[in-house]
């Protein structure tokens, strides 16, 4: 029945309707639709989120995801169109499975809160935004998929987040640190399924912070190596920060290589030395290294080699004594040995009753570059070369036999051999360029 009010005011009514339909009409057009979980579940499940449902693919401008539970995506691809986004809650996961797809195009976002993980599994391409820290706090990218577009962290990059995961994440265009965190977890020597690594198809600009967690239950030994990323661009840049874990008796050390970089293992010195490095420059040769801590330190003889056996000591740069600061210390080799110089650390206490060894590191010379490196050393199971051309690698024992024998192209700049089947000794490696032939020795745990 009508009342009065509609006999007498019909038109006035209509064109009131009509009115609050345009304005529910424009509200969402402007501000678009958003969506937002339920409960966990897979992203294709009407049960996952509340209403209107499932978000359209691709997501159309103006539209946003609110993830505030953990979802999963194994059935479907999902795109995100210019003016859309994604935002995950603090402590919430998205996954993305394998063969599956994240797309963020030009002008569309993804945020992460504080300590949510965007798991990466299938792929995940970037031409929009990708902040991995809204404010709230970290937000963690990891997974052992393939991230395409320049990479720029702007949170934590973890390839596996906890001690059940080892994984290595993929990164087909350059990786931009941006003075954030790589966290990396060792478990054994074998990239992949004993330890994280990032592997850059581009290159890598390295300044942020580098935490390096052990699995419960693995302790590491003297002569183990980590490689922990690896490029086949050039690697520019260091870590600005390192934590690494405490191990009685060992002492954790990180090598910048320009393809890759190296967690190696030694003996622990008084000193507690971070990174001992050999690079040619120009005709000399630049030795740096620097110390988390020291304790009675008096100071270093450098020393150098040309087959790791027998030693010259080229000088002696005075320590700091006792301290918790790092220090840092610099010497130049102004004579170099032409093709292979190993070089050591010699460390001496004040008392003069005490001097240790720090592990050898050791550089080709050939005129104003290196050509070939060699590390660690000694060694318990993967030895790194390095090369910048195709070479035949041998490895040969102390009677002269060859243990292994095998082709580099010039495609692979960092080779691993896996020496851990080899007895213990000094063993020979024998890397043949054309028509020279260079030897190096090394120590085999």
């Amino acid at each position: 029945m009508k009342n009065a009010y509609d006999l007498k005011f019909p038109r006035l009514k209509k064109a009131l309707l009509m009115a609050n339909l345009f304005v529910c009409f424009c509200i969402t057009s402007v501000f678009g639709i958003t969506y937002v979980t339920k409960s966990d579940g897979n992203w294709n499940a009407n049960s996952t989120w509340k209403s209107p449902g499932v978000p359209p693919n691709p997501l159309p401008s103006g539209d946003n995801i609110i993830i505030n539970h953990n979802v999963a995506v194994i059935s479907n691809n999902i795109t995100l169109n210019s003016g859309s986004s994604l935002t995950l809650d603090p402590g919430i996961r998205l996954e993305i499975h394998q063969s599956h797809t994240l797309t963020i195009n030009s002008g569309a976002s993804v945020s992460l809160s504080n300590n949510s993980n965007l798991e990466v599994q299938g792929t995940l391409n970037v031409n929009g935004n990708l902040n991995l820290n809204d404010g709230s706090g970290n937000g963690i990218l990891s997974g052992d998929g393939t991230v395409n577009g320049t990479f720029t962290n702007s949170g934590i990059v973890a390839p596996g987040i906890d001690g059940s995961q080892i994984k290595c994440l993929s990164f087909n265009d350059p990786f931009i640190d941006n003075g954030k965190i790589l966290q990396i977890q060792l478990n054994g020597t074998t990239a992949c399924s004993g330890h994280d690594r990032v592997i850059v198809n581009d290159p890598v600009t390295l300044s942020g912070t580098l935490d390096v967690l052990l699995v419960p239950g693995y302790t590491p030994i003297a002569g183990n190596s980590f490689t922990i990323m690896t490029s086949t661009g050039v690697i520019s840049g260091t870590f600005s920060s390192i934590n690494l874990p405490v191990v009685p008796g060992i002492t954790f050390i990180v090598i910048y290589d320009p393809n890759a970089v190296i967690i190696t293992t030694a003996s622990a010195l008084p000193i507690e030395l971070k990174s001992f490095t050999a690079t040619s420059l120009r005709n000399t040769v630049q030795l740096n290294w620097s110390t988390i801590s020291e304790k009675d330190n008096a100071g270093f003889d450098i020393e150098r080699s040309s087959d790791g056996l027998d030693w010259e000591t080229l000088g002696f740069l005075k320590g700091a004594g006792t301290t918790s600061s790092e220090q840092h210390y610099h010497f130049t080799d102004e004579k170099p040995i032409n093709g292979a110089s190993y070089y050591r650390l010699r460390q001496f206490d004040l008392e003069g009753g005490r001097e240790e060894f720090s592990p050898m590191v050791v550089v080709a010379f050939k005129g104003d570059a290196p050509s070939i490196s060699v590390y660690p050393n000694p060694v318990a199971d993967i030895l790194h070369v390095a090369l910048d051309q195709p070479s035949t690698i041998e490895v040969v024992d102390g009677n002269g036999r060859i243990l292994e024998r095998l082709y580099v192209p010039e495609s692979q700049p960092l080779t691993e051999l896996n020496v851990s089947h080899y007895p213990s000794g000094i063993l020979r490696l024998r890397v043949i360029v054309g028509d020279s032939t260079k030897v190096f020795s090394f120590l085999k745990h």
